[in-house]
């Protein structure tokens, strides 16, 4: 974002456009390459999307060897893995089948 005050006082705030070629940083401040995806929080697979965006693709478990999407749940033995987003929140958790 920027804002910008005018000679007649006026104050504008615009949105600086990134390059199409922008890289992206993590949670740890690590440049990533576009398309490149990695692991945030232990779970939450993330990946580089164009002019620096970074999107969540959906969560990794062990014992799950598809990526969970968001919204969804796996079943593994007793276990239900759930990986949930809502208005740009996510979260991932897990509980014993049927509880």
């Amino acid at each position: 974002m920027q804002c910008k005050k005018h000679d007649n006082g006026t104050i504008t705030m615009s949105a600086l456009d990134r390059a199409v070629d922008a890289k992206c940083k993590d949670s740890d401040g690590k440049q990533r390459d576009q398309g490149e995806t990695w692991l945030e929080n232990k779970y939450f697979e993330k990946v580089c999307k164009p002019r620096g965006r970074v999107e969540i693709n959906g969560c990794r478990v062990d014992g799950v060897d598809d990526l969970l999407p968001i919204n969804s749940q796996s079943t593994v033995g007793n276990l239900e893995y759930h990986c949930e987003g809502k208005d740009g929140s996510y979260k991932f958790y897990s509980k014993v089948k049927g509880q």
